[in-house]
């Protein structure tokens, strides 16, 4: 059974002020075609430091989410959504459109918020996720040894 966190007082402002860093990481200049482009994106540019930099601010929200006691799970699904991003944004140009289309900051604020209305279903949702992940993982790494196997065997089948 997961424990569930009482909501913190100054929710409200927890809210805005969560809001308002997605925003200013991931929207605050708009682009034409209805795109938005954030201080992620900004930042992201710079080469090596950039993604790295902007990992740092976007962690502010994820310790939010600690802070407010959200479980595990939750926060595992936040350091994902970051991960890909960091991971995905600092693909020279590809990772930069990457980090202005998926909004990951945002991604988790409403994550938090989405927990904060309705916290049985985010946790059993974090759960599916992580539980996907896991397997995806495993899936990867037993296809790597079979086809490790595969090279093998072919390999000594010329000997």
């Amino acid at each position: 059974m997961t424990k569930i966190a009482t909501k913190p007082k100054n929710i409200e402002q927890t809210r805005t002020r969560l809001d308002r860093v997605a925003w200013a990481l991931d929207s605050v200049i708009p682009l034409p075609g209805g795109f938005k482009l954030g201080l992620d994106g900004l930042v992201g540019l710079i080469p090596v430091i950039g993604d790295g930099a902007t990992a740092l601010l976007s962690s502010y929200i994820i310790g939010e989410g600690i802070r407010i006691g959200a479980p595990k799970s939750v926060i595992l699904k936040m350091l994902g959504n970051l991960l890909v991003d960091t991971l995905l944004g600092a693909i020279p140009v590809v990772g930069d459109l990457f980090d202005i289309a998926n909004r990951a900051n945002h991604k988790n604020v409403g994550l938090l918020q989405e927990y904060l209305d309705e916290p049985q279903e985010v946790v059993q949702s974090s759960r599916l996720w992580i539980a996907s992940i896991i397997v995806g993982v495993l899936a990867l790494i037993g296809g790597a040894l079979w086809a490790s196997v595969q090279l093998v065997s072919w390999l000594l089948s010329l000997i």
